[in-house]
């Protein structure tokens, strides 16, 4: 119990106590925290901390404060240093020192309390650039109270008003709910701070409350002043607001004027808070830019707002001689809303926005709701037209909401108008029933918009645009697509197009890719060339002035592919240039300038072909007052081509005038001209040589008509081989149908030859019409063997039945079966057909047309075949074997062949190359070609190579440059003798034998090969035939590196002397196989003929290049002996013959065989050492010579000089006395010759002077004692004065004599001379023969009918002949002589030519 007594008992009072204790004891001691703070930032540390803290506070304007420090109250009377303001951007204005007196705790009652507020100087570098506010209200939820305001130096630096400018600033504020007074004063100081220059006064004092309200206003801004400069003004303002009465009923004015003009008159009036304005201004006086001319020339005023509770009643209306606008609603100024606000504004001069601006009954109505800081604006823009330029729309429709209070303003719309015009004939039907969904943002000024969606019935895309009123400057991008375009001649098409539309001076241009991508082609010639659908993409750009500039377009197509550009002026003078590939017709160029209506057109085709290798074509089309004139050149496989001619095209029907045609010598020319009914008319008249032909076009029923006829009588046609046609004609006639070709006709031509071809007559007959008809055809020919052909053709609509059969060198060549072509679609198959031949057979198959493919089995074919078409090939051997290959889409040969040719060799001039027999083995596909053959000779395998080509590169070169640039890998091994391989290359007069080791390697691309490998001969054999020059134990070592063939080492014996060299051949197709080979010849036998020997000692370089090749070096000649009459052909006289009527004699015409590009820079010399005899002549000679030009013309400069030699003539030795020839170049060589000789016997010595030139000697004789001429010349020839010639000797002298002295001998060959002047058929020098006793004696002979040819000869010392010649066939003659020593012979005869 004592336990329980003494405990502690709780006590609910206590407790409550205790808790309110420490409540108390909370705040007291927060209350001296606060107290304490506040004294504490009252003190020196406190304000320092104070003005450190300010430049931490960030306002959402983007306002930093900062100051040095502060001394006296943060609480009251207080003195701010070194205050800065800034904005986002830096510092905008300096305040060294502000004097303030506040009372900051009213800030807590949303109250600023100043008793005074003042500067010495206020300093503004520039104008602020705040960051936008996000507050919700527009107004500051503030009242103020400042008794005092007062700047003393108000700065404005240059950057403000353009120069520094000083004012003062002084005034009172006092601000809150029911009452506002505001007096504020500014003034422009001078240097001695006295006013003058800008004022602006401002007095304000309501208080609705008390009916208290008075309000003036004072600004006198004179020209050159703060006020003018700021608002940019160009002359002075002076403006004034007064008025009297109080707030049940106050009347006032404002009064202003621009330089002494009145800009504003307004009424003012105010009746217990219905204010009225009413007046006119003109806002352009001040405004510039599209305000200004929506309100020119006045706006007239009449406005009223009724105040009440914190809202205002408001009913405009605006009106200028541009615009009409009309305001009704109601503003909540004290929540900061607008309430059913309604807006209607009418466009009455849409020329006032700008010059190019049209429109009618243009309106816009809005409705505006919301709070201050964001009101939502219900908008709606309607007009019947509204257009800028010449494009206009109709009936324009465009609606949206838009929220205000966003920087920059987002302005959504969605626009429509029932049809654009103005861009063009082309785009007019496109723009129809247009739609615009998107969205518009303005932001400082400037419209822009980003992906704005537009379609029409027609297209559809986007757009972007940036627009600024103020200048009428704008920008759009749009994206847009179009489908299943018609384009009128072409077909269907989807365009799409990334346009950028900008304003300029001249008007709005237009810029971007465009892009036409056809999907239906209607045009059967453009289909033709582009094998497809095409793709055109181009960069244009259209400026104000309508000027079209194509900066950049490319076709693709699969057969054609094209880029270029071109422009358009606005005076209408196009340019323009394209070059491209076409896979038909080659590479292209396209030039276009002048008036749009008739510009001149300049056309480059490489490679065309139309079936006659037709190339490097240029042509000129250019417009003239009658319509078209056309100039083209190029060239064939024929030769040269050109064209000239008018296409008349005005106002009569169209014809074409062919000036003339011309090609391998046949000239064209005629005129044609379209009919009413369409076809055309006329008549085209060809000749040539031999050769005529017309052409005659009429229209049959409507329908074109061409009657062709031709004749050939002894013709010539100038390919490059020419072609002869000794007799022909021909007849055809041709209709063009929509149904089909119609042709009806014959023709018959004998001896026709081009090179070593004959077609010794040719027939044939063809009616064709409505895909149904019959031709036949026979052929007899012969190249090296004579061949025969007969063809029999039957048409119908869906087959072709050929017969054919004929002879090879006698022997018959047949077709098992007809062949049989059977149409299919896109072209033709042909059945499996079988040639039979003597040796073997050929089975042949295949298509053509939108697929090709040919499969051909052989079984022992002879190769003789191929020479019908390649004369010059000559190879025998036998064929059998596989081919089937077919061409892909993009013409890449696909398939596979296997072939054995047994005994292979060819024929040349010398010799034939041994026989080989040669397998091979390829396969061909879209990715690789390979191939595998070897080389057997005798049972023996003495070669072997394989090949891969491939993957072609995709593209749309032709195939053969996509082949070249493909890679390639090859290896070819051949050891065996040379003559084997060497005759298949066809270098006639040059025959080379002997062993020879081949390994190549070959990678790269084929154009370029990359080889690796080498070459090796030793002890071979190389003889020029035609010169008779043998390089004997010949030597090659050869290596291949990259793209080259490398010579380390050539050499041989040549005679007693012999020939080296080093250099390479670049075997590389891209560059043509260059050349550079150097030889050094030592002694070496170059020529070594019966007529001609000569060894030489030099270098020698060989080069070529894609032109051509050059023959350069420097030769001496260490020996040469040209021996007369020692030459395999007997040396004749060159006579000027014209043959005629040769195929009755069954000749051939041999034919002109155009140079090759090989050029002579070779240096020649030779000391003493060249020598000449024969025919009574033994001498030596020196030369210096130049050898040019090209090698089928050599041209020579430099001197050849006699050294010694003697001359025996009718018996007398003649010594040469003077020998100098000087070459001057020109072909052929006529050099100037300068020859003296003499002979002395019995006292007397003659004198033979020969001068002038090669090909006009003029020859005198003289003597010693002087004798005159005939007198010299008859004891040279007949060894008697004059004075003792027989009658026939005299006459024979005399004709002589005329002859000589007239100087019209052949060349250089004064027997020839005296053969000619004497009258005679021959006259020759014979050289002694011991056998007979005879010495050297002069021959002349005389034919006597055709047949029979007599000789008389004589050595004057005794020796007498007598010769008779009897031709019983052109091969076989009978000769008999009678002569003084040798007594009577006979003799047969037989002799063949080849």
């Amino acid at each position: 119990m004592a336990q329980d007594a003494a405990s502690p008992r709780f006590a609910p009072g206590g407790s409550i106590a205790r808790v309110l204790s420490f409540a108390v004891l909370a705040t007291l001691a927060l209350a001296l925290l606060v107290y304490g703070a506040i004294r504490w930032l009252d003190t020196d540390s406190g304000r320092a901390f104070a003005a450190s803290q300010l430049p931490k506070i960030r306002t959402e304007i983007g306002l930093t404060v900062h100051v040095d420090r502060i001394d006296g109250s943060l609480f009251g009377a207080a003195t701010i240093h070194g205050m800065t303001l800034s904005d986002p951007t830096g510092v905008f204005a300096v305040i060294p020192r502000v004097d303030l007196d506040w009372r900051p705790l009213d800030l807590v009652s949303k109250t600023f309390t100043a008793s005074r507020i003042t500067t010495p100087e206020f300093r503004l570098l520039r104008l602020p650039r705040f960051n936008p506010s996000t507050s919700k209200t527009f107004f500051p939820d503030f009242n103020f109270a400042i008794g005092r305001f007062r700047i003393d130096r108000l700065v404005l630096e240059p950057p403000v008003t353009g120069k520094l400018r000083t004012l003062g600033a002084g005034g009172n504020a006092t601000i809150r709910a029911g009452r506002a007074l505001v007096d504020l004063t500014v003034l422009t100081l001078g240097e001695t701070a006295r006013g003058s220059g800008d004022t602006l006064r401002l007095h304000l004092d309501t208080e609705p409350d008390a009916d208290k309200f008075d309000m003036d206003g004072l600004i006198a801004a004179p020209a050159g002043g703060a006020i003018v400069a700021l608002l940019g003004l160009p002359a002075p303002l002076d403006a004034r607001l007064q008025g009297d009465g109080k707030w049940s009923n106050w009347a006032g004015r404002l009064d202003a004027s621009l330089g002494g003009k009145p800009i504003a008159a307004i009424a003012i009036t105010g009746k217990s808070g219905l204010f009225a304005a009413n007046g006119t201004a003109m806002p352009g006086a001040i405004l510039t830019g599209l305000p200004a001319r929506l309100t020119a020339p006045q706006l007239t005023i009449d406005a009223s707002a009724q105040i009440a509770d914190g809202e205002a009643a408001i009913n405009a209306a605006f009106a200028s001689a541009a615009i009409d606008i009309r305001v009704r609603g109601s503003v909540n100024y004290t929540d900061e809303r607008l309430d059913d606000v309604a807006v209607t504004a009418r466009l009455l001069q849409p020329a006032a926005i700008d010059p190019r601006v049209s429109g009618r009954d243009v309106r816009l109505t809005a409705r505006l709701a919301g709070t201050f800081r964001s009101p939502l604006i219900d908008y709606r823009v309607t007009a019947d037209s509204l257009g800028w330029g010449t494009t206009v729309a109709t009936d324009l429709r465009a609606a949206g909401i838009i929220r205000g209070g966003t920087v920059p303003l987002l302005i959504p719309v969605a626009a429509s108008a029932s049809r654009i015009t103005g861009l063009g004939d082309a785009a007019t039907p496109f723009l129809t029933n247009v739609r615009i969904d998107g969205a518009l943002r303005w932001g400082n000024g400037v419209l822009t918009g980003d992906k704005i969606r537009y379609r029409s019935d027609r297209f559809s895309g986007t757009v972007t645009l940036l627009f600024n009123p103020t200048t009428g400057l704008f920008l759009v991008t749009t994206s847009a697509v179009v489908q299943k375009l018609a384009i009128p001649g072409i077909g269907l098409a989807d365009v799409t197009a990334d346009l950028r539309i900008a304003s300029s001076p001249t008007g709005p241009g237009v810029t971007g890719p465009v892009r036409i991508r056809v999907t239906r082609l209607d045009n059967a010639g453009i289909a033709a060339l582009t094998e497809g659908l095409p793709t055109l993409t181009a960069d244009i750009a259209v400026a104000g002035d309508q000027s079209i500039t194509i900066r950049s377009f490319r076709l693709v197509s699969p057969g054609l592919n094209a880029t270029g550009s071109g422009s358009l002026s606005a005076k209408g003078i196009v340019r323009a240039n394209a070059t491209g590939v076409s896979r038909a017709y080659g590479r292209f160029t396209l030039a276009v300038a002048g008036p749009l209506a008739k510009p001149v057109i300049d056309v480059t085709l490489a490679k065309p072909g139309l079936g006659i290798g037709l190339a490097a074509v240029t042509a000129r089309i250019a417009g003239t007052p009658q319509g078209w004139s056309f100039d083209a050149q190029g060239q064939t496989s024929y030769g040269a081509i050109a064209g000239t001619g008018i296409i008349r095209a005005g106002a009569g029907p169209l014809a074409i005038d062919l000036t003339r045609l011309s090609l391998a010598g046949l000239i064209g020319s005629g005129t044609l001209e379209q009919t009413a009914e369409g076809p055309f008319a006329g008549r085209i008249d060809v000749t040539g040589k031999g050769l005529a032909a017309v052409v005659a076009l009429s229209a049959q029923d409507g329908v074109q008509r061409a009657d062709i006829t031709a004749t050939a009588a002894q013709a010539q046609i100038n390919l490059a081989t020419p072609v002869t046609i000794d007799t022909g004609s021909l007849k055809l006639a041709v209709l063009l149908p929509a149904e089909g070709l119609s042709l009806n006709g014959s023709f018959s031509f004998g001896d026709i030859r081009r090179g070593d071809l004959v077609i010794e007559s040719t027939a044939g007959t063809i009616a064709f019409a409505n895909g149904r008809g019959r031709a036949s055809s026979t052929v007899k020919g012969r190249t090296d063997i004579p061949f025969t052909a007969k063809l029999d053709a039957d048409f119908d609509p869906e087959h072709i039945t050929l017969n054919a059969s004929g002879t090879l060198d006698g022997r018959p060549i047949t077709l098992s079966a007809p062949a049989l072509l059977n149409r299919t679609p896109g072209g033709w198959s042909l059945a499996p057909v079988t040639i039979v031949t003597p040796e073997g057979k050929l089975v042949v198959s295949g298509a053509f047309g939108d697929r090709n493919a040919l499969k051909a089995t052989f079984d022992r074919v002879s190769l003789a075949l191929l020479t019908i078409a390649w004369p010059n090939i000559d190879v025998s051997g036998r064929v059998s074997g596989t081919i089937d290959v077919a061409l892909t889409d993009a013409g890449v040969p696909v398939g596979a062949a296997a072939l054995r040719i047994n005994a292979l060799s060819r024929a040349g001039i010398a010799s034939v190359s041994a026989p080989i027999d040669i397998g091979i083995n390829a396969s061909l596909d879209a990715n690789a070609t390979t191939a595998r053959a070897v080389i057997v000779r005798g049972g023996k395998v003495e070669g072997r190579a394989q090949m891969r080509i491939g993957p072609i590169p995709p593209g749309e070169e032709p195939l053969v440059e996509r082949l070249f640039a493909s890679p390639v890998f090859a290896q070819l091994r051949y050891q065996g003798p040379a003559e084997a391989v060497w005759g298949l290359a066809g270098v006639n007069g040059v025959d080379v034998r002997g062993p020879i080791a081949i390994s190549a390697d070959v990678g790269g691309i084929l154009g370029n090969p990359q080889l690796t490998g080498t070459a090796r001969s030793e002890g071979a054999r190389v003889e020029a035939t035609l010169l008779g020059a043998v390089i004997d134990q010949a030597s090659l070592d050869a290596r291949f590196t990259q793209s080259r063939l490398e010579l380390v080492r050539f050499g041989g014996r040549v005679g007693n002397g012999t020939i080296s060299g080093t250099g390479g051949i670049d075997l590389a197709a891209a560059r043509s196989f260059p050349m550079d080979i150097r030889l050094q010849l030592k002694n070496a036998a170059l020529v070594k003929r019966d007529d001609l020997s000569a060894t030489a000692t030099g270098n020698v370089r060989i080069a070529t290049d894609e032109y051509g090749g050059v023959i350069s070096g420097q030769l001496r000649v260490d020996n040469a002996r040209y021996r007369i009459g020692r030459s395999a052909a007997v040396e004749v006289p060159v006579l000027p013959v014209r043959e005629i009527n040769t195929h009755v004699l069954g000749r051939r015409v041999n034919v002109y065989v155009a140079p090759t590009r090989w050029l002579l820079n070779l240096g020649v010399t030779a000391d003493r050492r060249l020598f000449v005899s024969g025919m009574g002549l033994e001498s030596e000679w020196q030369a210096d010579l130049k050898v040019r030009g090209p090698v089928t013309a050599p041209e020579l400069t430099g001197r050849v000089e006699l050294v010694r030699g003697d001359y025996d003539f009718a018996g007398k030795r003649f010594t040469l006395t003077r020998g100098d020839l000087r070459f001057q170049g020109g072909f052929p060589p006529d050099p100037t010759i300068n020859i003296s000789a003499s002979s002395t016997a019995s006292g007397f010595t003659a004198q033979l002077d020969i001068t002038g030139t090669a090909q006009r000697p003029t020859i005198a004789f003289s003597s010693v004692p002087a004798l005159p001429e005939d007198e010299v010349l008859s004891r040279i020839l007949f060894g008697e004065s004059v004075t003792n010639l027989s009658a026939p000797e005299a006459v024979q002298l005399a004709g002589a004599l005329a002859t000589l002295r007239g100087g019209n001998g052949a060349g250089l060959n004064p027997i020839n001379l005296v053969r000619k002047g004497l009258g005679i058929d021959r006259l020759r020098i014979l050289p002694a023969d011991i056998a007979t006793g005879r010495r050297t004696s002069i021959a002349a002979g005389q034919y006597i009918g055709r047949n029979v040819y007599v000789e008389l000869a004589t050595d004057a010392q005794g020796y007498t002949a007598t010769r008779i010649e009897v031709s019983l066939t052109r091969s076989l003659s009978i000769l008999s002589e009678v002569s003084t020593l040798g007594g009577t012979s006979a003799s047969i005869r037989w002799k063949r030519d080849y």
